[in-house]
């Protein structure tokens, strides 16, 4: 079922909790504004202090997931105390970047099955 999130129709991907908070994945068009990220355009964000990760309707499947567990690993670090592993912000996303992959495909070796998205 479709939500409004900041004006914007969404979908709700996911509920889960992480670190004891409750956090909602979306998915948003790919122009929406939740997509912004330092000025530009992004496949997927993530808002640590209101719990909420934005994904692209303009994804494949398997892009989604991707984008879905890149997210919640930044999440997980904001909320292990960020500024404890990195101190810049390229250092974060280019760890993100290298771990997404493997934790996909190791996810997927264990027999989980991501959501669909709701219709």
């Amino acid at each position: 079922m479709p939500h409004a999130v900041s004006g914007a129709v969404v979908k709700v991907y996911r509920r889960f909790f992480l670190g004891g908070q409750k956090w909602t994945a979306y998915i948003v068009g790919p122009k929406s504004k939740h997509l912004v990220h330092e000025g530009e355009h992004k496949g997927g964000t993530c808002s640590y202090y209101d719990g909420k990760i934005y994904i692209s309707s303009d994804q494949s499947a398997e892009q989604r997931e991707d984008y879905f567990l890149h997210e919640v690993l930044h999440a997980l670090i904001w909320l292990c105390g960020r500024g404890k592993f990195f101190a810049e912000d390229k250092l974060e996303e280019d760890f993100v970047v290298a771990m997404t992959p493997h934790l996909h495909r190791f996810l997927k070796d264990l027999g989980f099955e991501f959501p669909k998205v709701p219709s």
